[in-house]
């Protein structure tokens, strides 16, 4: 969530020690149930990941300091979704973060990393669309 607290860099800090960086990037966005049960699918998602990284990339600066005070502030609703193999956000950190967006909603898609939108995309959508039709009207 791009979250500035000191408390939450060292929290992820933690999460994420050295050589996490250098791990493959299969492993560190997709579940160990993904990447062991549809091949296929890794291997398009691979091609995604791919095509989406270039060599003259740059890292986009935030047009805000995004803390847990500022997340406090929000008054629209809120969905936080995370797989239960999630790696750079598992979900007590996503209960965690939570707990500073009032009234937010929390959901834990099984069997999913950091894109349960990829891995588990029909219990993404239903998520999703009945969080949209709720907060629609």
């Amino acid at each position: 969530m791009g979250i500035q607290d000191t408390e939450y860099q060292e929290l992820t800090s933690a999460l994420q020690p050295d050589p996490f960086g250098d791990m493959p990037v299969d492993f560190k966005e997709l579940g160990p149930s993904y990447r062991g049960g549809d091949r296929d699918g890794v291997a398009a998602w691979l091609a995604i990941n791919a095509r989406a990284r270039t060599a003259d990339a740059f890292a986009q600066s935030l047009a805000h300091e995004i803390t847990w005070a500022a997340l406090e502030t929000l008054a629209l609703p809120v969905q936080l979704i995370t797989g239960d193999a999630d790696l750079y956000s598992p979900p007590s950190v996503m209960r965690l973060n939570a707990a500073h967006v009032s009234g937010s909603e929390t959901h834990v898609v099984r069997e999913a990393g950091h894109n349960p939108h990829w891995e588990q995309p029909a219990a993404w959508n239903r998520l999703l669309v009945r969080f949209m039709k709720r907060h629609s009207r």
